[in-house]
């Protein structure tokens, strides 16, 4: 797995410089600072773009990839996408009900602070004991890290992807849905798995290769 990081080395030197400046951000606040900023500094834009992009941290993007590049005939990404995303549920959800932490909106109500929040049109709070860790940001990180992993040498498109997981995990913390610690160990969670998966189907793909190419040489006949 060392050779994916060093293959990739932009994307995850990017992501570990990210996540040490949000865990130092989290660590020196309170942790319901972030809500309320973000509850203070709301616009229809922000509403409307976040509310959107979190999807990209559901089950559509590894469905859509996954059929792609089935479509394309790279069928060891489809594979990766499909057993990426089965993965990740269930490694989410055991660690849901391991942990079972209430929900940000819970602490909130306690502390007496619902009056100061302000929440998002169309965007149902969330509530129960399935805070840690946030599903969408190991989600995202998971299959954008993947599609990262495909465009590798690529600098331009592996920052989009990075981009784009990351601004998903911000959406769980803007629509009050996670912890803003939730959604950084989430990433880890999804980076984690991204890279596993990436590891063990690539070199199976390789392998695979290799085997074909060994045995069309054999097969052919001298003249």
């Amino acid at each position: 797995m060392l050779k994916i990081i060093q293959q990739n080395k932009l994307y995850f030197t990017t992501y570990f410089v990210l996540f040490l400046t949000f865990f130092v951000w989290q660590f020196r606040h309170d942790m319901l600072d972030a809500f309320f900023i973000f509850s203070n500094n709301r616009s229809d834009f922000g509403d409307a773009f976040f509310r959107n992009w979190t999807r990209l941290g559901e089950e559509y993007p590894f469905i859509i990839f996954a059929i792609f590049f089935l479509i394309i005939g790279e069928k060891a990404w489809t594979w990766q996408f499909i057993v990426g995303g089965f993965l990740l549920l269930g490694v989410s959800q055991g660690l849901k009900e391991l942990f079972s932490v209430p929900r940000p909106i819970i602490f909130i109500e306690a502390l007496g602070r619902l009056a100061n929040i302000k929440p998002v049109l169309g965007v149902e709070i969330l509530r129960g004991a399935t805070s840690f860790p946030s599903g969408h940001s190991a989600g995202a990180f998971c299959v954008w890290s993947l599609l990262a992993f495909r465009f590798v040498g690529n600098h331009f498109a592996q920052i989009v992807c990075l981009l784009t997981a990351f601004l998903v995990g911000v959406s769980r913390v803007y629509l009050i849905q996670h912890f803003p610690e939730d959604a950084l160990f989430g990433s880890a969670i999804g980076l984690t798995i991204a890279t596993i998966v990436h590891h063990y189907l690539k070199e199976k793909e390789v392998i695979g290769v290799n085997k074909t190419k060994v045995i069309a040489v054999h097969t052919i006949k001298p003249e």
